[in-house]
């Protein structure tokens, strides 16, 4: 990498601007973005395009909801949808490189080149498939979550919060790998979570009892702390991705963006034929493979919004925009499903998302002085050098 390519990323890295944003054109430079900083605020698409992904992923989560207790043959479908949305990205990633280099493609614009060495990078390889398994097994976790939910006489939308504990994982792993320092709003952010996962774990539909009836089938009722405890693992398993990730693209300063397309692609391409043994199997249900493949590419849109709001908007709040997801799969799994909302599981799903909102929106909104003045100079500093 050159000197003046580093210094252009590192300036990007100094405002907390990801470097996927940076590669795929959503980052001016940065005397550009000073100057253009109200008017994109003032703007405020960043904020639809957040509330939109938020959407995206709760009426994703929906859609798993009745179909989870298929089990495995639900993630297979879910992946095979992100298989399209991942197709699609890949499509408009090449239509920017030709845009910008003249070439679809080129071996100098590959994620997988060493630029040093000029040679593969099959480290670059092992990270996509490692990425990759994590999110087939985290999906399934999170299916088996919403189907003993379903059992629990549990909300899904309560289940949901519960992954927003992986915040809690990441600061503290952050913590001691990154030495990540912990401030009020962090503390404050976990307790928030910690107590709705306690209310969560107590909380059980006043309908139910020894047998419960689901989508027209009796089935026996389980404890909370089954779909809980699933739901906790699931956390783990995204916490583990979102630092590893983070070490991986610090490490081979690896585009984020294209990270994310190759896996999607990985995940999806590898279970197409166990999809279709299992559709022979469990015979071709349209409501099923429907269902299944619209919440794969949802949550594959969610997941490229959410990158563009925390990209071109402040990071903080627009990444708490997805606090939404919880609160449109609760309320809508209600109205549709008939999934009902006892007073500790409303409490836990508000739990849930103060504590997300005090994590992501504290830090910004009640910024330290001290911390605000070091900006300013190191802003002043950077653009007196390029006078």
């Amino acid at each position: 990498m050159s000197e003046d390519s580093y210094n252009k990323n590192k300036d990007s890295a100094s405002l907390g601007v990801p470097l996927y944003a940076k590669n795929l054109g959503m980052v001016t430079p940065l005397n550009q973005r000073i100057k253009k900083a109200e008017v994109n605020q003032k703007s405020n698409l960043w904020l639809w395009i957040g509330v939109v992904a938020g959407f995206c992923y709760g009426f994703g989560n929906l859609c798993v909801v009745k179909i989870s207790h298929f089990g495995f043959y639900t993630r297979e479908l879910i992946l095979f949808g992100g298989l399209f949305q991942s197709i699609a990205f890949l499509i408009g990633r090449f239509i920017y490189i030709k845009s910008q280099t003249g070439h679809f493609w080129s071996w100098e614009n590959s994620p997988f080149r060493d630029p040093k060495t000029d040679t593969f990078r099959w480290k670059a390889v092992f990270a996509v498939f490692l990425d990759a398994f994590i999110k087939v097994t985290a999906g399934w976790m999170v299916i088996i979550s919403f189907k003993y939910a379903l059992y629990a006489g549990i909300n899904q939308g309560a289940i949901t919060t519960i992954f927003a504990l992986s915040a809690i994982y990441v600061a503290i792993i952050s913590w001691f790998v990154f030495g990540e320092v912990l401030n009020r709003f962090h503390i404050l952010g976990m307790i928030l979570l910690v107590g709705c996962t306690i209310l969560i774990v107590f909380s059980k539909s006043s309908s139910s009892g020894k047998v419960l009836k689901v989508f027209d089938q009796e089935v026996e009722s389980v404890s909370a702390l089954v779909p809980v405890g699933f739901a906790l693992i699931t956390t783990v398993l995204y916490s583990f991705r979102t630092i590893y990730v983070k070490l991986f693209v610090k490490e081979l300063n690896f585009n984020s963006f294209d990270y994310m397309i190759y896996s999607y692609l990985l995940s999806g391409g590898i279970f197409v034929p166990f999809l279709l043994m299992d559709m022979y199997e469990n015979g071709f249900i349209p409501e099923v493979v429907f269902l299944g493949t619209l919440s794969g590419v949802l949550n594959g849109f969610g997941a490229f919004f959410l990158f563009y709001a925390t990209s071109v908007g402040i990071a903080g709040p627009a990444y708490s925009l997805k606090n939404i997801e919880p609160v449109t799969q609760a309320v809508f799994g209600f109205f549709f499903f008939g999934q009902e909302l006892n007073y500790l599981q409303v409490i836990a799903i508000t739990m849930g998302v103060l504590g997300s909102l005090v994590l992501t929106l504290g830090p910004y909104i009640f910024r330290d002085k001290k911390e605000v003045e070091e900006e300013k100079k190191a802003i002043e500093k950077s653009l007196a050098k390029k006078v």
